[in-house]
């Protein structure tokens, strides 16, 4: 097609580029604009055989997926509200009470320290060690407004069983949780401090108390039981006996506990785990072995299969969604 004279040329590239810089502006304003939500969406994938130190002779892939979660962009909005790859959540039910995006992100990443000492003591175990771990329960960090622990639970609770079953540390705690529906009734064993501080962060007996409360339903999991708290173990002593150093630095929460207990017990041991298979899992860890599920589970999905993952391990609780999702791979 002729664009005809010189100059109506230079006048046609002119209107395009104000088009292009206009496009341009609008877009950039958009990154700027905040909304009230978070997208979630698949996040990287990473080789643990790579994160775990040392680890001698590595085969094939044991792959650590994660999901991007973040607050969302009037861009990022935009593109979650026709894209099926992607979710939105409101923040106030993606963040604790009085918690900012960086606060979260700490506590997140602690959880995840305590998931990277209870996938070693499962693998240590399993593979032949004595491992000594410790907890006195699970000190309550934060209570999301409007939950099922409002007005029940306050920050400083240490709560030390559900049902009578007990919970010596926070990983334990979430995978007893983690397996309940909503309006399911629980009765929380639980500890907590006098008015005054007394028994203080470090020890102290406190008050015993035995509280019920009716689960809410998780707003991101439909099906899943919700509490509404954020904790950390309390007191969580630990004694290993080999050295492992696992770098997972930017990754953060207490998912990836099967996927490091599958690394380190291949490091620890002279088989081959993967046997050069690509291998993709999701689920939390207690310090007994228990596996309990997680969340985001089609987007773990959609990020393994992106990985050219063969074999996809899900919690129990998860195969039924992680199936659906899946389209190229093994879900076990």
């Amino acid at each position: 097609m002729s664009l005809g004279s010189p100059a109506r040329k230079h006048r046609t590239w002119l209107a395009l580029g104000a088009s292009g810089a206009l496009v341009a502006a609008v877009a950039a304003i958009l990154f700027l604009i905040q909304t009230p939500y978070y997208i979630i969406m698949p996040g990287p994938v990473t080789d643990v055989q790579r994160l775990i130190q040392p680890y001698p002779d590595p085969s094939g892939a044991l792959l650590l997926t994660t999901v991007y979660s973040s607050p969302a962009n009037a861009a990022e909005w935009l593109y979650a509200s026709v894209s099926p790859a992607a979710d939105l959540l409101p923040r106030r039910q993606a963040l604790p009470t009085h918690l900012g995006h960086e606060e979260h992100q700490r506590l997140l990443a602690a959880m995840m320290a305590e998931s990277q000492i209870a996938a070693q003591v499962v693998a240590l175990r399993a593979a032949g060690y004595d491992v000594q771990v410790t907890g006195q329960g699970s000190r309550v960090q934060n209570v999301v407004a409007g939950s099922p622990a409002a007005g029940a639970l306050r920050p400083g609770d240490i709560i030390t069983g559900v049902d009578g079953q007990p919970a010596a540390t926070a990983n334990d705690l979430i995978a007893l949780l983690q397996r309940l529906k909503p309006r399911q009734t629980v009765t929380l064993q639980m500890r907590r401090e006098s008015p005054s501080g007394a028994n203080g962060p470090t020890g102290g007996a406190g008050e015993a108390l035995s509280i019920p409360i009716v689960l809410g339903e998780s707003p991101d999991e439909p099906g899943r039981g919700r509490l509404g708290i954020a904790v950390l173990t309390h007191l969580f002593s630990y004694e290993l006996p080999r050295d492992f150093i696992i770098d997972t630095a930017g990754i953060v929460g207490p998912s990836a506990g099967l996927i490091l207990a599958l690394g380190v017990y291949d490091a620890a041991r002279p088989e081959d785990v993967p046997r050069g298979r690509r291998i993709a899992a999701t689920g939390t860890i207690s310090t007994d072995g228990a596996v309990g599920p997680v969340g985001g589970v089609r987007h773990k999905v959609a990020a393994a299969e992106r990985a050219k993952a063969e074999i996809f391990l899900v919690p129990a609780e998860n195969y039924a969604e992680a199936a659906r999702a899946a389209h190229s791979m093994r879900v076990v």
